[in-house]
Parts: structure tokens; C-alpha cells; sequence
């Protein structure tokens, strides 16, 4: 995968943002060897079943992202548990050890799925049982020597031969993930939810409908490079140009799109159930000065600030493409797996779903940037675009 050009430039409007994102994600200390070290801890997920060679799991192609200033270390143990009196544990393995003595700099746990054959997890004790371990396996890692960022990884979705989400996505979603996800906060963890990321997933990229095929795990490798790209304060991402996207709401999980899939000057943004059709689709451009234009696949019409404001609430439309700076972007990792998008104009600002809305057709603003999830977006790779329904 090529490597982009800067994301932005150091002109006084950005360098504001750039100062904001080093306080909030510094700079790691590198491991021993002058490489920042990511020790990947998981069951099968993370071992890599389903994947076709030890060539395309998730740990190896985070590493053929990331490039050569990172160690990727594949600690994962098919069938284990976080639950400790479950003979399956992870803390029972040797990989266990190993990925305490490895010096990480970060680890991402992605643990949980076996825990829901585990035997009284659906009571009130299992559940404290669950966290409770869940809690001591992210100490442990944390007082290792290096001191590691830790972040933790929520059980992928599964789904059945007609690709609808079956039993143990239910139980991931009562038990598990609400467990994880509040301990992420009890505990300041930066929280992955590539459960929601993986809630679109066919057998395509799941595919024995719990372990992803090549495809799968390379987007699950995409989305966890966002995620230690963002923490370690490293603009320089992943994003490609003239590479198709979804831009999709955290917060609602709908897709930008272009209202009425026109192709005409100052139509709406909006966002909508996401259908990967061609107005919900965008690709990149970086201009002469360091910053993105974001272009509709269909119009070929760059995202807008209408009238240059540089006001809350304004609109976002679709435009002839220019080189005018209401049509000029900053894409920022936010460290979580999602980005924030920023327009040149306004660096306070953020794409914003208006009224924090969950529906379709609502707007797509500018606003305030606060880090909530109703500012986040997640930027998708788009294979199979689809022509818009007429």
C-alpha cells in the first residue's frame, strides 16, 4: 500500500489541531529494536483461522500496513477465554507469557467470543466473573515493564448461512461487549468496537460466519492501523487517493451520501442506511497545499461548507471542485479506530450529523468539535459499488 503525501500542512489553522492531537495522543516510546512493538492477544481471531496463510490473519497484515518502524507480534491462542477457572483461558497458554515478556508498546486484546460457552456466564456472577478477569488480564499487561498502551477489541459480528446475525452475536451483544466497553471506561482503555465495524459483514469477509476470510481480517487490519496510527500521533495514515470510501457516522452507523443522488451544484449532504452506492461513495485528492478534497463518486462534486461559513450548523453540499478552502479537508485519527473530519476553514470544527440525529436524510453539518461519538467517522474501503436506484 503507498504511502500518502503529509495529511496537512503546518499553516496556522492546522497546526491548532495538530497540538490538540499530540496532547491527546503522544508519542510512544520505541521498543528495544527502534521499532514500536504492537503484541496482538486473542483467540482464534487473532491466531488467524480462516485465513488462508499465516500470511493474511490480521497481525500480518497490520504489519504489512504499518510498514517497517513497527513490530507486529501474534499472540493469539485459538479457542481461549478471558474467564480464568475456564479451562480454556488464555492465561493458561504459553503465548500468555510470551506477550508479557515482549515489551510491547501497545497491545490490543481482542478476547470474548469463546466466554459465551463458558459455563454460567449469563448470570450475575458469571458476568462479574467475566470482568473481573477481563480487568486483571489488562493490569498485567499494563505493568509490564515498557508500560503499554492497551486497547481492547470487542468480539467481531457473527452471522448464519443467510447472512443474518445468529446466537452468539446475540450473547456477545447482552453480555460481553457491555461488559468491555464499560471497563474501558472504568479503566481510561481506548475501546475498539469493531463490533459495530463488523456489523455489515456477509460470508465474504466472515467466512465460516465467525472467523473472517483474507478479506475480512485485511479490514480488520485497516481499521486497527487507524486506531495506532491515530495513538501514536503519526498523521501519515493509511488512506489512499482515487481509492473508493464510505464515510460512516459513528454514532448512527449511516453512510454519507449525496441527497437524491443528484449530481448537481449545492445538493445536501445527508447521511443514509449505507447501500455502497455510488453517491455514498467518495474518494480522495490531496491538494498542492496538503489537504484533502472529498469527491463524490457519482457528481464528481467536492464536499462543501456552504457560503465558506464558518459557523455551527452550516450545511455541508456537494460543489464543482475548485481550489477554493471551503472545499479543503484535514483527516485526523482519533486514535479509536475512527476519524475526525475537519474543514480548513474552521480547524475548531468537525463534520457533524445535525441534531445528533439517528434518521435518514438528516443533514450533514459543520460543528463544534467535543471527540463525541457524533463527530467520529469511520472511512471504509469500498469493493463492490453499486449504480444509484432511479
Amino acid at each position: 500500500m503507498k504511502e500518502n503525501k503529509a495529511l496537512f500542512s503546518f499553516a496556522s489553522g492546522i497546526l491548532f489541531a495538530t497540538t490538540l492531537l499530540c496532547i491527546f495522543f503522544p508519542m510512544v516510546k520505541a521498543a528495544d529494536n527502534g521499532k514500536i512493538r504492537i503484541t496482538c492477544v486473542g483467540d482464534s481471531i487473532t491466531d488467524g483461522i480462516g485465513a488462508s496463510s499465516g500470511q493474511t490473519n490480521y497481525p500480518a497484515q497490520l504489519q504489512k500496513i504499518l510498514g517497517d518502524k513497527y513490530e507486529v507480534l501474534n499472540k493469539g491462542v485459538s479457542g481461549t477465554t478471558v474467564t480464568n477457572s475456564d479451562s480454556r483461558a488464555y492465561t493458561k497458554t504459553s503465548r500468555y507469557k510470551e506477550s508479557l515478556t515482549s515489551k510491547p508498546d501497545i497491545v490490543i486484546i481482542l478476547l470474548g467470543t469463546n466466554d459465551i460457552t463458558t459455563k454460567g456466564i449469563n448470570t450475575d456472577e458469571g458476568k462479574k466473573v467475566f470482568k473481573d478477569d477481563y480487568a486483571k488480564l489488562v493490569r498485567d499487561y499494563e505493568n509490564c515493564e515498557t508500560r503499554p498502551k492497551v486497547m481492547v477489541a470487542a468480539p467481531l459480528s457473527s452471522v448464519d448461512g443467510n447472512n443474518k446475525h445468529d446466537g452468539r452475536n446475540d450473547m456477545n451483544e447482552k453480555i460481553q461487549i457491555p461488559i468491555i466497553k464499560a471497563l474501558s471506561q472504568e479503566m481510561r482503555l481506548t475501546f475498539l468496537d469493531t463490533h459495530t465495524y463488523t456489523a455489515t459483514w456477509t460470508r465474504t469477509d466472515i467466512g465460516d460466519g465467525l472467523h473472517p476470510s483474507d478479506s475480512g481480517y485485511l479490514k480488520l487490519a485497516r481499521y486497527f492501523a487507524n486506531a495506532v496510527l491515530g495513538y501514536v500521533g503519526n498523521f501519515n495514515c493509511i488512506l489512499e487517493e482515487n481509492v473508493n470510501y464510505q464515510i460512516i457516522a459513528k454514532s448512527s452507523n449511516m453512510a454519507m451520501t449525496i441527497k437524491g443522488y443528484s449530481d448537481q451544484n449545492a445538493a445536501e449532504v445527508v447521511q443514509m442506511r449505507p447501500m455502497s452506492y455510488e453517491s455514498q461513495c467518495f474518494y480522495l485528492s490531496i491538494t498542492k497545499d496538503g489537504y484533502y478534497k472529498i469527491i463524490n463518486l457519482h457528481s464528481k462534486k467536492s464536499l462543501n461548507v456552504f457560503g465558506k461559513s464558518t459557523k455551527e450548523d452550516t450545511k455541508i453540499i456537494q460543489f464543482s471542485s475548485g481550489d477554493e478552502d471551503n472545499e479543503k479537508w484535514v483527516l485526523e485519527a482519533t486514535g479509536d479506530g475512527f476519524w475526525r473530519i475537519t474543514p480548513k476553514m474552521s480547524p475548531q470544527m468537525g463534520l457533524n450529523v445535525q441534531g445528533n440525529s439517528k434518521e435518514q436524510e438528516a443533514n450533514i453539518i459543520q460543528f463544534t468539535y467535543d471527540g463525541n461519538d457524533n463527530n467520529k467517522w469511520r472511512i471504509l474501503y469500498v469493493d463492490n459499488v453499486k449504480s444509484n436506484p432511479y
